[in-house]
């Protein structure tokens, strides 16, 4: 980002932190799961999933009351990047009237007090995956070691993706030019 250069950008910009949202929901129509996770990228046009549900709230009460709160029905549509790649978007979230998480008084009750947690689901990399995965490689899971393998040390450093023959050599336009002046840079 630093260097100014749309290229730069561009490559930058797949390496940010984004902003998410995690919900612990259940699926009506499949309630035989329990409890699952939903997570949605936060818009920062307001235009996002949480933007879609905060006015009911607000109008409506609060949705996640276990007693008193209201289903949310939410209408998926397929959308198209310019490029043509398909993606699915949330195109509109309506409410239902207020109910119970489950009519049956101990089967909502073993819902509510479901002790799983998101991290349960949505792990958190270590740093060294995100610097493989710059380095152009695919940091691959290694149950013997308990933990990714991202190469090794020896002579010979195995890569789990990109091809290296493929991968255009960047060379500092710069490097053979004759300094200007006494200025060091």
């Amino acid at each position: 980002m630093a260097t100014g250069k749309e290229s730069d950008k561009e490559l930058a910009s797949q390496y940010k932190s984004r902003k998410f949202y995690i919900v612990k929901l259940i699926d009506r129509d499949h309630e035989e799961d329990g409890p699952k996770f939903w997570r949605f990228k936060h818009n920062y046009k307001n235009d996002g999933i949480l933007d879609k549900i905060i006015p009911i709230w607000r109008n409506k009460g609060d949705v996640t009351d276990a007693d008193k709160g209201r289903d949310l029905i939410i209408q998926l549509v397929k959308a198209k990047t310019p490029k043509g790649k398909e993606y699915t978007t949330v195109s509109t979230i309506m409410y239902d009237d207020p109910t119970p998480v489950h009519e049956d008084a101990a089967q909502a009750k073993a819902w509510i007090e479901d002790p799983a947690v998101w991290t349960e689901v949505y792990s958190r990399k270590p740093v060294e995956y995100l610097e493989a995965i710059a380095r152009g490689e695919t940091p691959k899971w290694d149950n013997d070691k308990g933990g990714y393998v991202y190469g090794n040390d020896t002579e010979e450093t195995t890569s789990f993706g990109g091809n290296k023959k493929d991968t255009p050599i960047m060379e500092d336009p710069q490097a053979n030019d004759e300094p200007d002046g006494d200025l060091p840079f």
